[in-house]
């Protein structure tokens, strides 16, 4: 009758709760109000009736319990301790400056961020830009290898000015010397129709006498990619990825990017900025995604090429103006997201970059951590419970009750 003894459900399995014997040899409880005899349904009733207060208490815990921690980024294009989790409190500054001391005589254009572009993207994406309208092979630089499952995984999406139009894919291997081992080539039907691609190499044939290539050895890659032999005189590659993590492959996943029709404009200055960019001070146009807000500090029509945009002051507006951003720009930004490890985001325009401030989520052991460094606490903690462990301490809370109750 062993199998009658009380078990909790856990992730790591059933575990078996109770006391030795419970099943074959009962034994009476002297401290209930008839000695001798077994629990009764108002002594059960009242017992859980105190369980039930305690369990509601570690409830009300469990809904307080941290499960995110947020961290600020001050610009920084490559953040290497992000989560998978939603951008909050973004800020997009803008900026201004100028190739040279103006005169009447030679004026000297200001430049801004025109037209900025927000581009948010994980580590498993090629370290370079999309490739468009491509009319001859390009080769990349050396790439580090990360192999997925001992193979080295290709996605993208292509486009070609024909209907036949193929893509070309090339990777050459090398060692840890960047000494040539061989390598494997793709192609296919692109079409002039944006497509998504995806394939593996796993070095079959790849060395240079056609033997197969154990990938291990391989450090290095470089991609050709390129138009096949068609009628096609341009092709585009777009969102490229090459690998993703050295342990599991997250599916591809779209570039994320938010682009806004405005120019942001900003003053150099000495003091009294609202943003500072690598050691300057600016007073500057600034997206508020919170608040769904473009705000204009400068007074675009005062800018004149004649003279110099350092500490022109009178070249600000007399007092901010809010513009509201349209509901498909503010559902664009909202829905950013960071991921784990590792997020890349950069704000590109027409002319010059521009700044953006945020909060990202990041791991509860990272959080945790941050924590326990700045309380000197050397000691290790459970960083996480999930709603079913946390059921299951619950339902145990149960089993030790029934067992002292000896049902």
């Amino acid at each position: 009758m062993a199998e009658s003894i009380l078990k909790i459900h856990t992730q790591n399995g059933d575990i078996p709760v109770g006391y030795p014997g419970l099943a074959d040899k009962p034994i009476a409880d002297k401290t209930l109000s008839v000695e001798g005899a077994f629990a009764d349904s108002k002594v059960v009733g009242d017992r859980f009736k105190e369980v039930n207060a305690e369990t509601d208490s570690l409830k009300e815990d469990l809904s307080n319990k941290i499960t995110k921690f947020y961290a600020s980024n001050q610009g920084e294009t490559h953040i290497t301790d992000s989560d998978n989790g939603k951008i909050q409190d973004m800020m997009l500054y803008g900026k201004s400056s100028q190739d040279g001391v103006p005169t009447p005589e030679n004026p000297v254009e200001i430049k801004s961020v025109v037209n900025p572009t927000v581009k948010v993207c994980g580590e498993n994406l090629y370290p370079g830009s999309d490739l468009i309208g491509l009319t001859k092979t390009y080769t990349t630089d050396f790439i580090p290898v990360i192999l997925h499952k001992g193979k080295i995984y290709f996605s993208f999406d292509t486009s070609s000015d024909t209907s036949d139009g193929r893509y070309h894919i090339n990777a050459k291997y090398f060692d840890i010397n960047k000494e040539l081992m061989g390598g494997n080539g793709n192609e296919s039907i692109a079409g002039n129709n944006i497509s998504h691609v995806s394939f593996e190499f796993d070095g079959t044939k790849a060395g240079i006498n056609h033997e197969t290539i154990d990938l291990k050895n391989v450090s290095y890659v470089k991609i050709m990619f390129g138009i096949y032999a068609t009628t096609a005189t341009k092709i585009t590659y777009k969102n490229i990825m090459i690998s993703a993590t050295d342990s599991d492959f997250e599916p591809y996943k779209p570039i994320q990017t938010v682009t806004l029709p405005y120019t942001l404009n900003a003053i150099p200055v000495e003091s009294g900025g609202n943003v500072t960019i690598d050691g300057q001070q600016y007073i500057a146009d600034y997206v508020d995604v919170e608040r769904g807000k473009l705000i204009r500090m400068v007074d675009s029509s005062k800018l004149d090429n004649t003279q110099s945009i350092v500490d022109k002051t009178e070249w600000l507006l007399a007092a901010p103006q809010e513009i509201d951003l349209t509901t498909e720009q503010i559902t664009a930004f909202t829905a950013l997201a960071t991921y784990y490890p590792t997020t890349h985001i950069s704000v590109t325009s027409e002319q010059l970059d521009g700044y953006t401030v945020f909060n990202y989520p990041i791991s509860m052991a990272n959080g945790w951590n941050y924590v326990k460094k700045q309380l000197n606490d050397n000691r290790d903690y459970i960083y996480d419970m999930d709603i079913q462990i946390a059921e299951a301490y619950v339902n145990s809370e149960y089993a030790v009750a029934l067992t002292e109750l000896e049902v």
